[in-house]
């Protein structure tokens, strides 16, 4: 991937559509330890038991979306996309 300068802004929509997820799939989205970016991405919203919490057992794949940044120049490097499957909560 070549690099994206992203200090003004960086078109999250596109950069979803470019790896095949939808804005509705968006769960979080979070910077790690290691200054990536982690996007987290649910094929479907969890069900909820008695409308309130949801269960333990995954009912949906979710995807990552991991991108290395040079926080420097405002440089995205890197974009990684992770199938992670089914998870316990």
């Amino acid at each position: 991937m070549k690099s994206i300068h992203f200090s003004d802004r960086l078109d999250m929509k596109e950069l979803f559509k470019q790896y095949g997820l939808k804005d509705d799939m968006f769960v979080n989205i979070k910077i790690g330890y290691d200054g990536r970016i982690y996007i987290l991405f649910s094929a479907a919203i969890p069900e909820r038991i008695d409308g309130m919490f949801v269960n333990t057992c995954a009912n949906a794949d979710y995807t990552a979306l991991v991108l290395t940044v040079d926080w420097n120049e405002g440089n995205l490097l890197q974009c990684e996309k992770l199938e992670l499957g089914h998870h316990e909560i």
